[in-house]
């Protein structure tokens, strides 16, 4: 399986039913503040309904260098 087809099977995957993954999702969150120059990127993942279990955080310019890549999609 090539790397597109995996990327194709795990979108589906998401979509259809997040629990079939094997290795789970992780959910991303940001908060840039308009009036500072600070930003707020937290990694983390949902254990159960109400359960997050944060994974890592990261502030100001490595929160903006990784945002950056993320929506970018480089290496």
């Amino acid at each position: 399986m090539n790397r597109e087809e995996l990327k194709n099977k795990i979108i589906t995957k998401l979509i259809s039913n997040p629990k079939e993954l094997v290795n789970g999702a992780l959910t991303i969150g940001f908060d840039i503040t308009k009036e500072q120059d600070h930003c707020c990127l937290i990694v983390a993942q949902y254990r159960g309904k109400n359960e997050i279990m944060i994974i890592n955080e990261f502030y100001d310019e490595e929160a903006n260098k990784i945002l950056k890549l993320l929506m970018r999609g480089e290496k």
